[in-house]
């Protein structure tokens, strides 16, 4: 039996198969199960390839869940309780599988859209979205395999997210472990610029061994009280193509902060569009780019320090990145600050009024 939109279960349903078809995302309900017949049981397959369908239980909405693309199950009443067999996490087609996100128009209540559409179709939040993919997907990651997985996060144009990202996957389908970031955010022209959220109401926050590229898109806090980018705890950041750096409002704070163990790699050439207290905070953590690239400066700065670096362990190289003006200045109290055994390289190309210090057994090259 073929369906095409909205469906409610009915008892005569008892044995059939329902094709869920129809190009689109939508609910299939199920009743009280006293309302069916003992031994009730009903096979569910999504012939979409490119929408999930929302499972639905009347009684007992903890039970409901996405059935995603070519996945199958069977429902049954057994004891006057419905029972699920089959229901598993995604596993993704190889190639680009695109997850929409649109702050205006998306909803990040579960069963209200499916994020494989954009407008209402989207999840209101990247945060959202990323949480979900790691929850309910999987996916191959590693370059030397065939067939492999990625995941765009792709903004609606020139959209705003006000939700703060906290990403922690704690080692739990960390993405890109393998083989480079499986998942990329791309703003799409837009921004992120938390208006509240948990933690230090930074913009974007990596923790526990998460991978995640960037691209396209301004990270600024003018609302929150924290950092534009967290790196920290074993996570990795790929800076690509198109990101530019806004101004964080709150004293103290930094464009880029990474610490206990993050790595932050600038891919491709970036622009900073406002100043913050530091452009780059290190503490203990890794700062490099593969190949030479340009920081464009967009605004006249005024910050502390361009570049902060304290605690054993790190290690900025930004010697391949070359700074460009553009005709604007860069009002520092130092270029940079180098402590507690931190190393910095390339501290000549580094802009500002004020001079470099070391200090404490760091070291600046």
């Amino acid at each position: 039996m073929i369906i095409n939109s909205a469906y409610s279960v009915q008892n005569s349903d008892a044995t059939k198969t329902l094709r869920l078809s129809g190009g689109n995302f939508y609910s299939v309900f199920f009743g009280d199960p006293a309302t069916y017949n003992s031994g009730f049981i009903v096979v569910l397959i999504n012939t979409d390839v490119g929408r999930a369908k929302w499972i639905a239980f009347n009684n007992n909405p903890p039970m409901n869940f996405y059935l995603w693309p070519d996945q199958t199950v069977m429902i049954f009443v057994q004891s006057n309780t419905w029972q699920i067999i089959g229901k598993s996490r995604w596993k993704l087609p190889g190639g680009q599988t695109t997850i929409y996100f649109d702050p205006n128009n998306g909803s990040d209540v579960p069963g209200q859209s499916d994020g494989l559409s954009s407008g209402a179709g989207a999840f209101r939040s990247s945060m959202h979205a990323l949480y979900l993919i790691s929850d309910q997907f999987d996916y191959t990651s590693s370059s030397d395999v065939a067939g492999i997985s990625r995941i765009v996060l792709l903004n609606a144009p020139g959209a705003v997210d006000t939700i703060q990202i906290h990403y922690s996957p704690h080692g739990g389908a960390a993405p890109g472990a393998t083989g480079g970031a499986a998942i990329t955010l791309d703003l799409n022209g837009g921004a992120l610029d938390p208006t509240g959220g948990s933690g230090s109401g930074s913009c974007l926050q990596l923790y526990f061994g998460a991978v995640l590229q960037l691209r396209n898109g301004v990270i600024r806090n003018t609302a929150g009280i924290g950092n534009g980018i967290d790196v920290a705890w074993g996570s990795k950041i790929y800076i690509l193509d198109g990101v530019h750096f806004g101004r964080c409002n709150n004293s103290g704070f930094a464009h880029i902060s990474v610490s206990g163990g993050g790595h932050l790699q600038f891919i491709n050439d970036y622009g900073i569009d406002d100043s913050a207290t530091y452009h780059i905070v290190n503490s203990g953590g890794f700062i490099d780019t593969p190949l030479p690239i340009n920081a464009f400066i967009f605004n006249n700065l005024s910050v502390s320090n361009m570049v902060f670096g304290g605690g054993s362990g790190s290690n900025t190289d930004l010697s391949r990145i070359n700074r460009i003006l553009g005709g604007f200045s860069v009002t520092a109290t130092n270029r940079y600050a180098i402590g507690q055994n931190a190393v910095l390289f390339g501290s000549s190309l580094i802009p500002g009024s004020g001079p470099g210090i070391t200090s404490t057994g760091g070291q600046a090259v």
